[in-house]
């Protein structure tokens, strides 16, 4: 009965202790704001309660991954911990470990928490608090982790300390150091920051290194480690000339990588496919090495390596790595859309599966299918990739796509030395971009003439719905859809559009599917088909191209005035010339009479 009336003195002198501080907060507070209740009036275990509760919301704020690891926590000053006395009422409180490294308990001394794992930590609080109270049971629990600093040095663009938290890894506080993207890493633009061999010094002089091109790829936090108090993150540099790896093949992110010593085939291609686990489908197919006098070969005895084999395949500086999925592929993927079946995406094998497989995988089509209006579109394009090959060395994020298309520039690159104006030269891009489908009505198409289509890579079946209308544009004064009517021409639906406008020219209808033109209004529409009225004037599509048509129309009303006015000035010699003749033959009959 003494210990435990000593434990409730003790835990009353605490209690009274916090009561008389957050009094005196309290009535600052209610001086400020004019508030009126005294804080005296409330109960002293109420009183401190709430000024737990309002710790404890404020340790939750702190973002984490998850619960801590005792077993891999660090403990270190700033920590604050909850200690809970049982007993009636029972009592919680907070306590910080100190600048030294020590936390002090209440009626039980001060225990060196500091360096150590918070598992170890808490069983030495625990054994500590059994002895001052052991008949009440007491327990501590980490509240709310510390900050400290750690120093980020080397090739970033703000090097310098930097405030951070024990749950923090060492991207956070390199992004902070690159948080100025004003500023180059290196003043030697050639190098760049080496993410993939990032070293941590600790206050201990313990080192440890990250890897953070292979975190950020395949999220393996063991590559991005967390941070200790005093860390010095140095970030060095390397020239991409000389410290690279070259990974190309079947392998979705093929690219340049940074060099990191121990390297093996199995480290690059998770860093190539993104994937934690060696993937057995990959086949290393070789590796080009270059020698010390320049000159380039294959490595023996690496060739079709895979599995487990490919962690025992050291690399080196500059080697290329080629990778196969097992076997030479010539499959690919062909899109069905429309009024199909079951549209989507399907496998093919390229230059093998047939239009005709094709539709029947869909499962033919449906009932509203617009055959006539149907198309297989293919890419018309001049280059052989989509995007160029990603350079991962530099930036932590994927490249900028081109401003244009590589068919586009394809396309511009072929007609810059064509004897064209700027007309046929617009003209013939566009057509090269627009025709794009495969030569085949399937509207009258046999089983036969269908089976004899092959697909590649990337084609796309289009089958629009017959909606029951035709679409007129143009030079008219209501352009959009009218509805079909069977037998009728198309001077009846320039009628239902409001007829020809001011400006209009010719009118052309274009047939559904095959894009064919016919001129007049004498030809009869079919459902899916489309009226294009012409202008009498160019209309230029933007401000450049209407530029370049006022230029032109100039050019060519000046050529016309010019050619005009020599046309008089010759006429005029002529009829001088012919009155000189006749004024001489006048003279001369003059003379002889």
């Amino acid at each position: 009965m003494t210990e435990i009336g000593s434990v409730s003195k003790g835990v009353l002198c605490i209690a009274v202790a916090l009561l008389l501080a957050g009094a005196a907060a309290n009535d600052a507070i209610g001086q400020i704001s004019g508030a009126s209740t005294r804080s005296s009036d409330q109960n002293p275990i109420d009183l401190l309660r709430q000024r737990m509760a309002q710790s404890a919301s404020s340790a939750s704020s702190v973002p984490q991954e998850g619960a801590v690891d005792p077993a891999t926590y660090s403990v270190g000053p700033g920590d604050v911990f909850q200690i809970s006395i049982g007993g009636v009422p029972s009592i919680s409180i907070p306590v910080t470990v100190s600048a030294d490294g020590h936390l002090a308990l209440p009626d039980a001394g001060a225990v060196q928490v500091a360096g150590l794992t918070l598992a170890n930590a808490r069983d030495d609080i625990h054994a500590r608090l059994k002895l001052a109270y052991r008949n009440v049971p007491a327990s501590a629990t980490l509240l709310q982790p510390r900050q400290f600093y750690v120093h980020v040095v080397g090739a970033v663009s703000s090097p310098g300390r930097y405030l951070v938290m024990p749950v923090g890894r060492v991207l956070d506080a390199m992004s902070l150091a690159f948080a100025d993207t004003t500023r180059p890493a290196t003043t030697n633009l050639r190098f760049q920051p080496s993410f993939r061999n990032v070293s941590i010094t600790g206050i201990d002089g313990s080192t440890r290194t990250a890897d953070l091109m292979r975190y950020l790829i395949t999220g393996e936090t063991l590559y991005n480690p967390y941070l200790r108090d005093g860390d010095v993150i140095r970030v060095g540099g390397y020239d991409p000339s000389d410290r690279s790896v070259f990974v190309n093949g079947d392998v979705p992110f093929a690219g340049t990588y940074e060099y990191r010593n121990g390297d093996t085939v199995a480290d690059l291609l998770a860093l190539a496919t993104g994937s934690v686990d060696v993937d057995d489908r990959y086949q290393l197919v070789r590796i080009t090495r270059r020698s010390p006098d320049g000159t380039t070969s294959a490595v023996p005895s690496v060739a079709n390596a895979s599995g487990d084999d490919l962690g025992m395949i050291d690399i080196r500086p500059l080697d290329q790595l080629y990778f196969a999925l097992g076997r030479e592929r010539n499959g690919g993927v062909a899109l069905a859309e429309g009024a199909v079946r079951y549209p989507g995406a399907y496998p093919i094998t390229t230059g093998e599966t047939s239009l005709s497989d094709l539709i029947d995988a869909v499962g033919g089509f449906r009932q509203n299918a617009l055959l006539r209006g149907a198309y297989v579109e293919r890419r018309a394009a001049f280059s052989m990739s989509e995007f160029p090959v990603r350079f991962v060395g530099l930036p932590l994020g994927p490249n900028m796509p081109p401003l244009f298309l590589p068919d586009t520039s394809a396309v511009l690159q072929r007609i810059r030395l064509a004897p064209l104006d700027w007309r046929g030269a617009n003209y013939v891009t566009r057509e090269l971009q627009s025709q794009r489908r495969v030569a085949i009505n399937l509207a009258e198409a046999s089983q036969e003439d269908m089976a004899r289509v092959r697909l590649f890579e990337g084609d796309r079946l289009v089958v629009p719905k017959d909606d029951g209308t035709v679409f007129v544009f143009g030079q008219v004064n209501r352009a959009g859809f009218i509805a079909f009517e069977p037998g009728r021409p198309v001077s009846h639906y320039l009628a239902a559009a409001g007829g020809r406008a001011d400006l209009a020219a010719d009118a052309f209808l274009i047939e559904a599917g095959t894009g064919a033109y016919r001129r007049g209004e004498d030809s009869l529409v079919e459902p899916g088909d489309m009226i294009f009225v012409d202008s009498r004037e160019y209309l230029a599509d933007s401000a450049e191209l209407s530029r370049l048509a006022v230029e032109d129309k100039r050019i060519e009303m000046e050529n016309k005035r010019i050619e005009a006015d020599q046309k008089f000035r010759t006429t005029q010699i002529i009829l001088q010339t012919i009155g000189s003749v006749a004024s001489i033959i006048a003279l001369i009959i003059a003379a002889r009479k």
